[in-house]
C-alpha cells in the first residue's frame, strides 16, 4: 500500500444543520466533512501494522494538523469491519474533553480511515521513557491519573468501557492535555454485553481474565442459555487505573512475572503487592483500593477522584473519598433520538437499544446480525485479546513485548489442551 491511497477529493464545509458534526483539528470557524484520502496533505506515516497505517497530515482545506487511521480492507476479516464499526459509532458519541477527539470517517477502494485529533506531544509511553522509567507523584496525579479518571467517569455515564488503559493509549495534545485514544476493544453496555476476555493481560481485571474464551462461551450458552453468562462492566477500567498508577511510580506493573500462567494468576489471586518505601501511604491505598479483587467492593471511577490521593495533588478535596459526588459529568443521550441509526441491529439476548448518532457512515462499517444473536464482542475475542496499539484492531505498538496477544495466547492454549 502507497502512503497515499487513491480517492476524489470532495471535501465540502458542513452547514449548521448538517448530519456530519465533524470538526477538523482546533479549527472552530469551519466544519469538514472529509469524503477522500486526498482532502489531506504533507502526510507521513507514523504507524504501520498488522492490519492498518497511520499518518500524521494537515487539512488540505484548513491546514489543521490531524492523524489519520486506515484500516486496510484486504487485510480484514468480517469481524474486524465490525469492530471498526463499533469504533466509529463510539467515537461519534463520546465527545468528551478528555479522549481523542473524531473528525470524521470514510472508506475507498482500500480503506476505511478515521480522522482524529492530532495529540503531537506523543503517548505517555514516551513521556515515561523521558522520565527514566519512573514519575514524580505529584506528576502522575496531576498530568495521568487525574485527567484520565475525569474522562472514565464521564464515559462510564455514557456506559462506554475503554477496556484497554494503557501508556501506549493515553496521548497529550499541544497543550499538554490528556487525550485517551484507541477505541478499538472500546464497547458500549447499551447496545453489548461486555462478556469477551479482551485488553492487554498486564492490566486486565480478574474478572475478566477469569471468563472463557469464546468457543468455551459458545458451548456454555448452548448448553445452559443466556442465563449462565457472566459480564463485566466499567470497573474493569478502574483496575488498569490502579495498574497504571503502579507502573508510572514504580517502573512495572505489578503482576507482571516472565511466565503468562503465573502473571494471570498473580492478577487473579496474589494480594501482596510490593511496594518500594518512596511510595507514599496516600498512594498505596489508591491503588490497592483499583486492585479491589473483587468488581462488587471496587470503587467507581468517579468515587476514585475523590481519593485523599487525588485530592492532595489537585487541591480539590480533603479525606473525603467516596462521600461526594463528582460535578461536571455528562449525561446519556436519550435513547428515542432522531438520528440515523448507524448500527441497525438488536442485540436478542439483552434488548438493548441499536447505537445512533448525528451521522451515516460507509456502508463497509455497517455491523451484520450476528448468526447466534451474540453481541459482535464475542465474534472477536479471538482477535481482540492483543494490544490494540496505536493502529488500532489487532496491531501492537511493540513497546510491551512481556504482555499482549503471545502471552496470553500461549497462557490459554496450554489451559485448553489441559481440559482437552
Amino acid at each position: 500500500m502507497s502512503s497515499q491511497p487513491e480517492g476524489e477529493a470532495q471535501a465540502s464545509d458542513c452547514s449548521p444543520g448538517s448530519a456530519d458534526g465533524s470538526r477538523c483539528g482546533t479549527c472552530s470557524e469551519r466544519r469538514v466533512e472529509y469524503m477522500s484520502i486526498l482532502d489531506f496533505k504533507a502526510m507521513q506515516e507514523v504507524y504501520r501494522g498488522r492490519h492498518s497505517v497511520v499518518w500524521r497530515c494537515r487539512c488540505r482545506r484548513t491546514k489543521a494538523p490531524l492523524v489519520v487511521k486506515g484500516y486496510v480492507k484486504e487485510r480484514m476479516r468480517e469481524r474486524h469491519f465490525q469492530q471498526v464499526a463499533r469504533e466509529v459509532c463510539l467515537m461519534q458519541q463520546c465527545r468528551v474533553a478528555g479522549v481523542v477527539g473524531f473528525a470524521g470517517s470514510f472508506e475507498d477502494s482500500k480503506c476505511i480511515y478515521i480522522v482524529q485529533e492530532d495529540c503531537s506531544k506523543g503517548d505517555l509511553f514516551q513521556m515515561l521513557n523521558d522520565n527514566g522509567g519512573i514519575m514524580r507523584e505529584q506528576d502522575v496525579v496531576r498530568k495521568v491519573i487525574f485527567p484520565l479518571l475525569k474522562s472514565l467517569a464521564q464515559l462510564h455515564q455514557l456506559n462506554v468501557i475503554h477496556r484497554d488503559i494503557k501508556p501506549e493509549n493515553i496521548f497529550f495534545n499541544e497543550s499538554g492535555e490528556l487525550k485517551l485514544g484507541d477505541f478499538g476493544l472500546a464497547i458500549c453496555t447499551r447496545s453489548e454485553r461486555p462478556k469477551s476476555r479482551v485488553g492487554t493481560l498486564d492490566y486486565m481485571a480478574p474478572e475478566v481474565i477469569s471468563l472463557p474464551n469464546h468457543e468455551e462461551r459458545e458451548a456454555v450458552e448452548k448448553k445452559h442459555g443466556m442465563q449462565n453468562v457472566s459480564y463485566y462492566g466499567p470497573k474493569v477500567d478502574v483496575w488498569s487505573v490502579g495498574i497504571l498508577a503502579y507502573e508510572l511510580l514504580v517502573g512495572r506493573p505489578p503482576f507482571e512475572v516472565d511466565g503468562e500462567r503465573e502473571t494471570a494468576l498473580r492478577i487473579m489471586f496474589d494480594e501482596n503487592i510490593v511496594f518500594p518505601p518512596t511510595v507514599s501511604a496516600d498512594a498505596v491505598d489508591f491503588i490497592k483500593r483499583s486492585l479491589t479483587k473483587s468488581a462488587s467492593k471496587r470503587p467507581t471511577s468517579a468515587e476514585m477522584l475523590n481519593h485523599t490521593w487525588v485530592g492532595m495533588h489537585t487541591g480539590r478535596v480533603e479525606d473525603n473519598f467516596g462521600k461526594h459526588p463528582v460535578a461536571g459529568l455528562v449525561s446519556a443521550p436519550p435513547q428515542n433520538s432522531s438520528s440515523v441509526v448507524v448500527a441497525s441491529r438488536q442485540i436478542a439476548a439483552e434488548g438493548a437499544q441499536p447505537y445512533r448518532s448525528g451521522t451515516a457512515f460507509p456502508d463497509s462499517l455497517r455491523p451484520a446480525a450476528h448468526p447466534n444473536g451474540m453481541d459482535v464482542d464475542g465474534s472477536l475475542s479471538s482477535f481482540a485479546v492483543q494490544p490494540a496499539g496505536k493502529g488500532g484492531l489487532s496491531s501492537s505498538a511493540g513497546k510491551r513485548p512481556s504482555s499482549g496477544m503471545n502471552k496470553l495466547r500461549n497462557f490459554f492454549s496450554s489451559r485448553l489442551n489441559r481440559n482437552s
